[in-house]
């Protein structure tokens, strides 16, 4: 099912086009984001100006062509070289054709295939044009490349620019510079091909495939088209069109190409395989091998690849075709394989809703079976991304029926809803229908318009959301008044404006906090002229902050104390509300004995004043104050301030007559809004009106809304019912019940939760209703209380610094101090060491610190279940690194002076940390703030390989954004001891701001070794000690007065066994052992010699 087909953007553009979130979600394959792609095979309808949103590798197009007299041009989408290969067509006949992409990307890198290129003479020629943000032509190619076209046979084209200047490869040799000077950045690329008109008319053709701007692209068969196997019908076998017509019986093709040319002198390696996998499960199809061309096109057998002798052996469903170098995915797409039987008697559709989201929305997909079979058939819906990680599982009951996916924690990317049978008494099972959609990570705005007075839908709204001077503008739909805008960014404020004719509208701004959808409906009002409402009048709107949403039943209160008014009213279901004002109301002024004259009747004479009090006045002659009636012998407009003498009363006209009336004068007033569970933000207002006026006001309330936090621990996901909780770092906030109420308004709000036995946790939570969060918190390691001899001896831990290469640092000033204890208060020093008070104090507060020596290793006393801060300060290095660790072990090292780009950019902080969970987890963390606001991407990267290895890292994680500029970036690594870890942070910026900046940091831990190992665990370690003091005192108590010799040996002896082995922990041990087993045998030597002097 399709939808959203797209014609492309015509907005101007300022910086980086805000467009290209879109793009970046419909392609984001692997590595494959942030490019262009089109591999020309998805188009709707094969038109190269539409795509569709939740397509992969396909771009619109802006194309055109012209010829003279009769000749002819075309710029199309062809079948080339077989059926299921489709490439851009170029022909044209004393004239030219070109394309140029639609959507902006701003690249120094562009290619494609050519796949081969003709003309009837010598006479036609290809050109090259490049375009800057405002689509303004910066230069074309001079360099003739009409023999490069007419020699193409599948060649794949790169163009490279390069300072001011662009180069061409072909095939990844060097051919020429194209003679063109770029000075600004390039977001448009035009390809344009001539065949002049002269002598007897040049005619060309010029075919191109796989367009890209990034690394990879690889295009199977059409994705509307699907191979088929009839189980009862072999000879209709084959792969189908999207009209249902058999275009071959056993084979399809794919085409891909990557990235060759890097610079002058470096190429890309080659990618060398297609692998293609059944995705519901891996299972790898097909492995072939590739040439060392950064192109080609592969005929693969579908008869010998998917279909078995036993048709249920057949693995039906969705496919997908991995383009690899080594293990390296470098880009993916996929096909479709069912089958047709007489024993399957129902059919079924899945589909999604709409074809893309933001992140946070809530998705809806739609199932349909014909004829369903509920009691032999089991239906499922999946839904998984693209790399084949389940998100979504639900059961499929009914024959018609919708399931509600929430995309919160959804990455960006493209994802596949999937209708899954199996037969319960078989155990046959096949995928039966498949849908795409995409999530991108932008800011959506959604909602309707409304005559917030009449309480009605008002259609053809004029809507514009105007974010980092880019205009997104929709007219609201004419019968529903519903509209939607996307492509907006995080971070950046939105100017939010309406209009319509007689119709005026509260214009507001707003900065979203987070990616996702936001509801917005917008409320207008008549305008003063079409309100129908006689001045003077106050009306308005009470509104919420900060997306100006409607506040019904609010108590408008509205006040003078000069004239002692004090009135109220009640806002409708749309916040409207209207105050008409008289003489009670508003302060007025008596005029007595005007004179006016109407030398016609009925035509209006205006008087002195304008705003007179209606019924207030009193017209008399100037003889004998004989007065009138009003309706009779005149008319009034009390608002103009105008009279009309009636040709049908008892007045005369030509003649002066006396009025005395009652007029309004300019009126302060103040006025404010009330609602439970409401702030007022610009309250109370101050305001006049004048006589004549409809006074419009906009009241603004904050919303109060409930954060509940509740707490969980993270190994049993078991609620915690004692915890402590701090808001915004104030007041703690106790509770034994579970859970704590907030009353927050609208924002991120910062919470901070500790329990008992826990380490603490932070979380920042985004509020714009009423919220519930909860918080994971890691248990700490449990010990035993009791004796001291179940605490924690102190021991003597090594601290080696070493650059990347292995290289020892010395003169790092090294400084480290106890913050905090897992055991408790910190007495039990004391009583485990024999400490006094004040040497006790001196571990808990006093500063360790030294200098690493030329190996670059530094030693301090240190007790594994105290949390230490720990700083590395080398000035002429620029190093200054902090760590927290339990140094549990006795080693470790640390890298410092990694990659770092220059840091003078003293907007831009990168800060990298880390602390240890327990012994089995610890946190890698990345704190990134760019106060310029100029980010335009930002990554983290966590790679890591065995400590004593000299292989390659491997990537555990990376985080990729767009439009970031502060983020707090977060890895929790699982078995992190005997590992090394690197934590890398790169960004670039927009409109080329900055440099690109890169650091990375590296962190290696050492794991202690057994020679020989029970099996405890981490927090079992301590088991080791107890064991071996137990089998000393056991030894010791072996010996009596007479045998009390050998003890002096071999308990010492025994002791020196045991710290061999790993099992006694002993500061000093490598000095106190070996000493106390020489004092034994001298002890021994001693009593011997004793026992030889008595006999």
């Amino acid at each position: 099912m399709r939808r959203g087909i797209k014609v492309g953007y015509r907005k101007q553009i300022r910086f980086i086009s805000i467009e290209i979130a879109v793009l970046v979600a419909l392609s984001l394959l692997i590595g494959n984001a942030d490019a262009l792609y089109d591999n020309i095979q998805n188009h709707p309808g094969d038109d190269l100006t539409l795509y569709y949103e939740d397509e992969i590798y396909t771009t619109p197009w802006e194309k055109s062509c012209a010829h003279t007299y009769g000749d002819s041009c075309e710029v199309s989408v062809k079948e080339n070289p077989y059926k299921d290969t489709k490439v851009i067509y170029f022909y044209s006949k004393g004239g030219w054709a070109k394309i140029k992409n639609t959507i902006p990307f701003q690249s120094n890198y562009w290619s494609w295939t050519v796949v081969d290129g003709w003309s009837k003479y010598n006479d036609m020629e290809f050109y090259i044009k490049l375009y800057n943000s405002s689509n303004g032509l910066i230069d074309t190619s001079s360099t003739s490349l009409r023999d490069y076209v007419k020699a193409a046979n599948m060649d794949r084209w790169e163009v490279l620019k390069s300072g001011t200047s662009v180069a061409l490869y072909i095939n990844g040799e060097y051919k020429c510079d194209l003679g063109m000077t770029v000075d600004e950045p390039v977001y448009y690329i035009e390809l344009y091909q001539t065949s002049p008109n002269v002598g007897y008319g040049e005619e060309a053709t010029i075919r191109i495939d796989d367009f890209l701007m990034g690394n990879a692209i690889i295009g199977t068969f059409p994705h509307n088209w699907t191979i088929k196997r009839n189980w009862d019908n072999p000879d209709t076998n084959g792969l189908y069109n999207n009209a249902n017509t058999k275009q071959y019986t056993h084979v399809f093709h794919t085409t891909y190409a990557w990235r060759n040319v890097t610079s002058y002198s470096e190429r890309n390696p080659p990618a060398d395989s297609i692998v293609t996998k059944y995705f519901f499960t891996g299972e790898i199809v097909n492995i072939t091998s590739l040439s060392s061309k950064s192109c080609g096109l592969i005929e693969f057998n579908f008869t010998d690849m998917l279909f078995h002798e036993d048709p249920t052996d057949d693995k039906y469903g969705l496919y997908y075709q991995e383009l690899k170098r080594g293990t390296d995915v470098l880009a993916q797409d996929y096909f479709w394989f069912t089958y047709e039987s007489a024993e399957k008697t129902f059919s079924g559709t899945i589909s999604w809703d709409k074809d893309s989201y933001a992140s946070g929305e809530t998705a809806r997909i739609h199932t349909n079976i014909t004829n369903p079979d509920f009691t032999t058939y089991l239906y499922k819906g999946y839904v998984y991304d693209m790399d084949g990680n389940k998100e979504e599982e639900w059961t499929v009951s009914s024959t018609d029926e919708w399931h509600e996916v929430d995309l919160n924690g959804y990455d960006a990317g493209t994802y596949f809803a999937i209708l899954r049978v199996r037969n319960k008494n078989t155990g046959f099972e096949w995928d039966e229908a498949y849908d795409i959609a995409s999530i991108s990570e932008e800011v959506r705005i959604e909602g309707v318009s409304y005559n917030a007075k009449n309480e009605t839908i008002l259609g053809n709204v004029y809507v514009n959301a105007l974010q980092n001077y880019v205009d997104h503008e929709t007219t609201t739909n004419a019968t529903t008044g519903e509209y939607n805008i996307s492509e907006l960014c995080v971070d950046m404020e939105i100017q939010m404006n309406a209009a319509k004719t007689n119709y005026t509208h509260n214009n507001f701004s707003f900065t979203p906090l987070q990616n996702g959808l936001y509801n917005i409906d917008l409320f207008l009002l008549p305008d003063e002229n079409h309100i129908n409402i006689t001045p003077p009048a106050i009306v308005g709107l009470v509104q919420s902050y900060p997306f100006y949403q409607n506040v019904s039943e609010a108590t408008v209160n509205l006040w003078n104390t000069s004239i002692g008014l004090a009135t109220s009213n009640t806002t409708n279901s749309m916040g409207y509300f209207e105050f008409t004002l008289d003489n009670t109301s508003m302060q007025t002024s008596d005029i007595i004995n005007e004179t006016f004259n109407s030398s016609e009747y009925d035509t209006w004479v205006s008087l002195a004043n304008s705003g007179i009090v209606p019924y207030s006045e009193k017209v008399t002659n100037t003889t004998d104050e004989t007065p009138y009636q009003r309706g009779t012998d005149y008319e009034m407009d009390y608002v103009a301030g105008k009279i009309k003498v009636l040709s049908t009363g008892n007045m005369s006209n030509n003649t002066d007559y006396h009025i005395d009336y009652e007029k309004y004068e300019t009126t302060t007033y103040s006025i404010n809004a009330t609602k439970f569970k409401y702030e007022q933000m610009n309250q109370p207002m101050t305001f006049s009106v004048n006589a004549t006026e409809v006074k419009y006001v906009y009241l603004l309330m904050n919303p109060i809304y409930n954060l509940t936090v509740r707490v969980r621990s993270a190994d049993t996901h078991a609620t915690i019912m004692e915890f402590n909780a701090m808001l915004n770092d104030g007041d703690v906030v106790q509770t034994t019940t579970g859970y704590i109420n907030f009353s927050v308004n609208y924002g991120i709000h910062k919470v901070e939760v500790s329990a008992d036995g826990y380490y603490p946790g932070i979380s920042y939570v985004y509020v714009a209703e009423d919220t519930e969060k909860i918080i994971y918190l890691s248990p700490v390691e449990e010990v035993v209380q009791g004796g001291p001899g179940v605490y924690y001896a102190p021991h003597t831990v090594m601290f080696h610094i070493q650059d990347i290469f292995g290289n020892p640092i010395s003169d790092v000033n090294v400084t480290a101090v106890g913050v905090q204890t897992t055991m408790g208060k910190w007495n039990w020093l004391r009583t485990m060491l024999g400490f006094t008070n004040e040497s006790a104090s001196e571990i808990q507060n006093t500063t360790m610190n030294g200098t690493t020596d030329t190996a670059g290793e530094i030693t301090f006393l240190m007790v594994e279940t105290i949390k230490y801060k720990i700083n590395f300060n080398k000035t002429s290095q620029n190093i200054n690194e902090t760590i927290y660790i339990y140094p549990k072990e006795d080693r470790y090292t640390i890298v410092l002076g990694l990659v770092k780009s220059p840091t003078a950019y003293e907007n831009i902080n990168i800060n990298f940390s880390t602390s240890e969970v327990n012994s089995t987890h610890r946190f890698f963390n990345v704190s990134y703030q760019d106060l310029t606001n100029h980010t335009n991407h930002l990554g983290f990267y966590i790679y890591t390989k065995p400590l004593n290895s000299t292989g390659n890292v491997t990537e555990l994680y990376n985080e990729t954004l767009t439009g970031v500029n502060a983020y707090n970036f977060s890895y929790l690594a699982l078995g992190w001891k005997g590992k090394v870890f690197y934590v890398k942070c790169n960004a670039t910026y927009n409109d080329s701001y900055f440099e690109p900046v890169e650091q990375t940091k590296g962190y290696m831990y050492y794991l202690k070794q057994r020679l020989i190992d029970l099996g405890f665990d981490e927090e079992h370690d301590w088991y080791y000690n107890a064991i071996a003091v137990a089998l000393l005192v056991l030894i010791a108590a072996m010996f009596s007065g007479i045998t009390v010799k050998y003890g002096a040996v071999i308990t010492p002896g025994a002791a020196l066994g045991l710290w061999w082995i790993g099992w006694l922990s002993v500061p000093g041990a490598v000095v106190i052992l070996p000493t106390a087993f020489v004092i034994g045998v001298l002890y021994y030597m001693s009593e011997s010699a004793k026992e030889e002097g008595m006999t």
